[in-house]
Order: structure tokens, then C-alpha cells, then sequence
């Protein structure tokens, strides 16, 4: 049987990594939630429907090449989780930005956790497209220390005194974002940092 997604293969020790969330918040993992909604979405092949449901979750978990044992556990966590994802990690970023100087600034924020890719739209208000880049790179660091769901950030800004006219805007994935170092911001944000960001468009208001 042909692979039924494009799930990357990942080594049993990564689907059963620490929660992602240590302060009370959700225990289920980045790589389990790709896998449960991948599971979503075998269930709904017809291939896998002509197989008898006895036998059903063992041909997914063979597909997609792990364990059982894995797939069930993140089945359990999805089951459990998954609806809680979005609401979960919106509130995490907002509350992301005390005594950095986006403090104040956030606006609109959404997470879209419906496929096993998470993505999260952050914006925020600027008023000194001078310090933009500066911005993104805080937005990146301090949204992916609080959602560590999120795999990858559409961050844009609006400016002050033209709420409708949008100044900037980019993609960062999370690895990308770990990068960033929030004590070092101000020297590389402009050089260094400003590689990490993909289809960065700026716009003078």
C-alpha cells in the first residue's frame, strides 16, 4: 500500500519527547499531534476503510511506519488535545510579550491547528518602521517559547497612525525562530537575524 501523507518518518524517542507544555498547560507533542492528524486523515482514504476495522489502526501504524504503541498513544493525546490546540496557544502568545517592547503593541492572533502543521498568524502595531525587523524578531522568539505547537509564524504589522496599511510581514518557521537570541536582537536584527525570515515585505506607510 502506498504511503497515504507525506508524514516525515521520526524515530520513536521523538513521539514520546517530554510535554510539550511543562506548566499545566497540554502534554501532547508536536510530532503527535502531526501523527494523530495524519491518522485523521488515513481514516478517511478509502483504501483504509476497505480494511476491516480490527485490523485498521495496525495497517495506519504500519504505513506510516511506527510502532503501534506510538500511534495509539498519540491517538489518545489527539483525542484529548487536539480541539484545545488553537485557543491553548493564541492565549500562550499573547501573554508572550510582558516586558519586551512589543509589550502593548500585539494585535490581532490566530492559530490554525486543524492540519498536523500548526501555524500561527501574530500581528502587531508599529509605529517606527526603523525598529521593524527589531519587532519581527521579537514576535518570532517570544511567540515560539510560548507555543511550542506552532511550526510556523506569519507575523505582520500595521501601522499606528494607518490601522488599514499593513508595513510588514514575513514567515518563520520555529526552528528557524530558536535561533534568535532576544539579548542580541538589537545588534543582528538588521544582518544576522534578518536571514531567517522568508518572503519579508516591507512597506513604507
Amino acid at each position: 500500500m502506498r504511503r497515504l501523507t507525506p508524514w516525515l518518518l521520526l524515530q520513536a524517542v521523538v513521539l514520546w519527547a517530554p510535554p510539550a507544555h511543562a506548566d499545566g498547560g497540554l502534554t501532547i507533542t508536536k510530532a503527535q499531534l502531526q501523527l494523530y492528524r495524519d491518522y485523521q486523515d488515513a481514516l478517511t482514504d478509502e483504501r483504509v476503510q476497505k480494511i476491516k476495522p480490527k485490523d485498521r489502526l495496525g495497517a495506519i501504524a504500519k504505513n506510516f511506519r511506527v510502532k503501534l504503541p506510538v500511534l495509539e498513544a498519540a491517538i489518545s493525546a489527539g483525542d484529548k488535545e487536539a480541539d484545545q490546540v488553537e485557543p491553548t496557544e493564541v492565549a500562550a502568545i499573547k501573554g508572550a510579550f510582558a516586558g519586551s517592547p512589543l509589550e502593548g503593541k500585539i494585535g490581532d492572533v490566530r492559530v490554525d491547528a486543524k492540519k498536523g502543521h500548526v501555524i500561527a498568524y501574530v500581528q502587531w502595531n508599529n509605529a517606527d518602521t526603523a525598529k521593524l525587523d527589531q519587532e519581527a524578531c521579537w514576535a518570532a522568539v517570544r511567540a515560539m517559547k510560548a507555543a511550542p505547537l506552532v511550526g510556523t509564524f506569519d507575523l505582520y504589522a500595521q501601522d499606528v497612525a494607518h490601522p488599514d496599511k499593513r508595513v510588514y510581514s514575513s514567515l518563520i518557521g520555529a526552528d528557524r525562530a530558536a535561533n534568535i537570541k532576544e539579548d542580541q536582537i538589537v545588534d543582528f536584527a538588521t544582518t544576522r537575524y534578518v536571514r531567517l525570515f522568508e518572503k519579508r515585505e516591507v512597506t513604507a506607510p
